[in-house]
């Protein structure tokens, strides 16, 4: 199984989320996280591990945003989710994460080709807190 660690670094602020960034190569790998799911104070820095499904990760899969709202302590956790294939782009994939979308910790990452893993139409993404 392939999988692929990066450190992204914070890049930018919207209205309900924060974004990390990292190049690779010529391609930004770009990360939006809701900020209801960010610890406080938002880390600088970011680990993200893209795998397969398949890819053992320590971490439960729950993330419900009620929860999060109601326990911050919670948002000290990484994050893991399942994405699927949304659209190709010229040097990205942009993925979707499965499930609910009221629930989703991220948003949806432009991934470089170069970071996936050989089966690619379902992924799986781990965010580690820096």
């Amino acid at each position: 199984m392939k999988s692929e660690e990066r450190i992204l670094s914070f890049d930018k602020e919207t209205d309900n989320k924060w974004r990390w960034i990292d190049m690779v190569e010529d391609a930004a790998f770009e990360l939006y996280i809701h900020k209801w799911r960010t610890p406080k104070p938002r880390p600088e820095k970011i680990k993200v591990t893209v795998g397969e499904l398949e890819d053992t990760f320590p971490v439960t899969k729950e993330c419900k945003k009620e929860y999060f709202e109601n326990n911050p302590d919670l948002k000290e956790n990484p994050i893991y989710a399942e994405l699927e294939i949304l659209e190709e782009h010229t040097k990205t994939m942009r993925y979707t994460p499965i499930g609910n979308d009221d629930d989703w910790g991220i948003g949806q990452p432009y991934i470089p080709f170069q970071l996936l893993p050989e089966k690619k139409d379902r992924i799986a993404i781990f965010i580690e807190w820096r």
